[in-house]
């Protein structure tokens, strides 16, 4: 399989599971935490959106991430994706931290 075929199942793969995880598993964690500490959930669908969207792009590039550096450096795959997670977590975080924001 060639490099550019690899990548975009990369980019597929990641995004897809960007979106599962990330996203709508996110904020279904969200409104569970809300409603065991009872305090309003506020989901909307602009916040669903939003939530869809930052994982399907976080996935997306950790996927790419994933098979370039596969190639690069010829290590196994599954101590690259834990790595790889790891630094998407925190990029993740940071990103949280200072509130940027995608608008609707």
């Amino acid at each position: 399989m060639n490099f550019y075929a690899q990548t975009l199942k990369g980019l597929i793969a990641g995004t897809i599971s960007g979106i599962l995880i990330l996203g709508l598993a996110g904020r279904a964690v969200t409104a569970g935490i809300a409603l065991v500490t009872d305090t309003p959930s506020n989901l909307s669908l602009g916040g669903i959106g939003e939530s869809v969207v930052v994982g399907a792009l976080v996935g997306a590039i950790g996927g790419c991430l994933l098979i370039m550096l596969k190639n690069m450096f010829r290590v196994r795959l599954s101590c690259l994706g834990i790595a790889i997670g790891i630094i998407l977590f925190i990029c993740t975080h940071i990103f949280a931290f200072f509130n940027n924001r995608i608008i609707f």
